[in-house]
């Protein structure tokens, strides 16, 4: 029997531990980071990272051996999340922040617009080009099929992105995000080759469509509160084993058979127009 939820208490999926792990994240994500910091320009001394997560950019700039930085501030809304933010830290949703215009030589938002919906992306935008004095930093999915994840509510069917996104994004749009905000894109760099299992992959994907892998983390209806995954079905036990075998003969096949490659990721760079 599957507990259920309300819409409201998506808050608490935020708030899970498991999302943050340091672990996880690091070893996921941390040549991304490398790769974004990079980017940011030599006169950049202080920086403003909207929707900071669990502080792995952050955290990442703060160790640098030549403390370049004079000022790390991190935005995030989750409490759990800030736990592990070494730097300054204020929770804040990343659509409403308090800070005064042009504060921050840098403002980035790391993997976090694809989260929001079609009125919170506007207004993030808004804030992130308000508070920066020179550049913007942005990281995203690059060219993700939302459908690929999607999930099925239990309760009344709605089909869902598994990590919530909402936006997906192309050359195109990375490079006019912040086109009527008084921002120029400067750079655009690409990260993370995937290779695709050439048949395969796309054999995957139509399974993927009928029979959604398990869940790591109760997941809420965004539409009903129905929470996805608290509890496993003798259905879901099965399918946790087959994707186990799936995983386990995509790991041979990963060996020899032809690969189509793609980027995972996109990021902009943006300096204020004068």
């Amino acid at each position: 029997m599957h507990k259920e939820t309300t819409v409201a208490d998506e808050k608490s999926y935020w708030e899970d531990d498991r999302l943050w792990s340091a672990e996880a994240r690091v070893n996921l994500q941390g040549d991304r980071v490398a790769f974004a910091a990079s980017m940011i320009p030599k006169d950049v001394k202080t920086v403003v990272d909207l929707g900071c997560g669990n502080g792995l950019f952050l955290n990442y700039l703060s160790n640098r051996s030549d403390k370049r930085y004079d000022r790390l501030l991190g935005l995030e809304k989750s409490r759990t999340a800030l736990s592990y933010v070494a730097t300054e830290t204020v929770q804040s949703d990343a659509t409403r922040v308090s800070i005064k215009d042009e504060t921050f030589d840098l403002a980035s938002i790391m993997e976090v617009v694809e989260h929001l919906s079609t009125k919170d992306f506007s207004q993030a935008l808004n804030e992130i080009a308000r508070v920066s004095k020179k550049y913007i930093l942005v990281s995203v999915p690059y060219k993700e099929n939302l459908k690929d994840h999607f999930i099925e509510c239990k309760r009344c069917k709605t089909r869902f992105h598994r990590n919530f996104h909402k936006q997906s994004f192309d050359t195109g749009t990375i490079k006019s995000l912040f086109s009527n905000l008084g921002f120029r894109n400067i750079d655009v760099r690409w990260f993370g080759k995937k290779g695709d299992l050439v048949g395969f992959s796309s054999i995957y994907k139509i399974y993927k469509h009928f029979n959604p892998p398990p869940l790591q983390v109760p997941l809420p209806c965004p539409v009903c509160g129905f929470l996805n995954g608290v509890k496993s079905s003798k259905t879901e036990r099965s399918g946790k084993r087959v994707y186990g075998y799936l995983q386990r003969l995509y790991e041979l096949l990963n060996r020899f058979w032809p690969k189509q490659y793609k980027y995972i990721w996109a990021l902009g760079l943006y300096e204020r127009e004068t």
